[in-house]
């Protein structure tokens, strides 16, 4: 398993930033903030989930 915390620091980061700018679309009525903040907290989850299966041996590639 890789080094979670590795992975955490900027994914989180990636996370809480476009979960704020959620709200503040939500807040202002701003679309693109809205969609920007969408966006960046689906690629942030998105990067973690990956980088933790890369991280594993699955699928196996052993017998």
């Amino acid at each position: 398993m890789p080094d979670v915390h590795s992975l955490l620091w900027p994914t989180g980061s990636g996370f809480v930033v476009g979960l704020l700018y959620v709200a503040e679309g939500a807040q202002r009525r701003n679309l693109l903030h809205y969609t920007l903040g969408t966006w960046l907290a689906l690629t942030s989850t998105a990067a973690l989930l990956f980088g933790i299966l890369a991280g594993t041996d699955w699928p196996s590639s052993r017998p």
